[in-house]
């Protein structure tokens, strides 16, 4: 099975997802991040757990763009697809814990996270779902949807690294 995970521009995500987890464990005491599977297709990205017991099940979405550009041109919406939110929420409601949405702005260095379903399934955000032409995957391409736009101005805001990466993920975006 071709996974779009398995190709440059996939790994490189998949390098700043771990730069993410890795940040928020080491900023949180007793906090350890678990991959779902990278070799098939997964509901969610992974989860949080804490002392050995579930906290949260989330999805990690890292896109080459900066602060400015998020909160002008893109007014601070994150678009993730709706089959994304109820994988989600039926994996959050299944294992009884909330599911989080994570949004890394790699040019700034920063991640916006807010929780989108309760442990019941229930919403906990509010947005707005349209159906609209997006990139297919990580890889480019082109798919019509139905897509969730999720506002992520009152989503909590961490700085999670300086601008040392962002040349890389540059060179291999260009290359690809």
């Amino acid at each position: 099975m071709k996974l779009n995970i398995n190709t440059p521009r996939g790994q490189k995500s998949l390098e700043y997802e771990k730069e993410v987890t890795t940040f928020f464990e080491s900023a949180n005491d007793g906090l350890q991040w678990i991959d779902t599977p990278k070799g098939m297709p997964a509901a969610v990205d992974g989860v949080w757990i804490r002392y050995g017991e579930l906290k949260s099940v989330a999805e990690i979405k890292c896109r080459d763009m900066t602060e400015d550009t998020f909160f002008g041109r893109y007014r601070a919406e994150w678009l993730l697809s709706v089959d994304k939110l109820e994988k989600g929420r039926l994996a959050a409601k299944l294992l009884g814990v909330p599911f989080f949405g994570y949004l890394a702005l790699i040019q700034s260095g920063i991640v916006l996270y807010k929780s989108l379903y309760d442990g019941e399934g229930r919403p906990t955000a509010e947005w707005t779902e349209k159906r609209t032409g997006t990139p297919k995957n990580v890889n480019g391409g082109y798919v019509e949807r139905l897509n969730a736009f999720i506002p992520m101005a009152d989503a909590w805001q961490m700085t999670y690294r300086g601008s040392k990466s962002v040349e890389s993920y540059r060179l291999i975006s260009s290359s690809s």
